[in-house]
């Protein structure tokens, strides 16, 4: 199964995807995978400028959650 993200507009915090694979939230981004998949390790080195336009956040497997209720 396809690792799932969530993008949100910084400035705003309002989502621009919920729970998209890595090319719908590039779509919605307006940039290609790979660009996303930069913008994410840029992201997680901390090594992204203030400025950045988005946040993106890796969403657990809900099928994670459920197996441990």
């Amino acid at each position: 199964m396809a690792r799932k993200y969530s993008v949100y507009d910084r400035r705003t915090d309002m989502p621009i995807i919920i729970n998209g694979t890595a090319a719908q939230c590039a779509a919605c981004m307006g940039i290609d995978k790979q660009s996303f998949y930069k913008a994410l390790v840029r992201q997680r080195k901390r090594e992204d400028c203030p400025g950045a336009k988005y946040e993106i956040f890796i969403d657990d497997d809900q099928d994670d959650l459920l197996e441990e209720d």
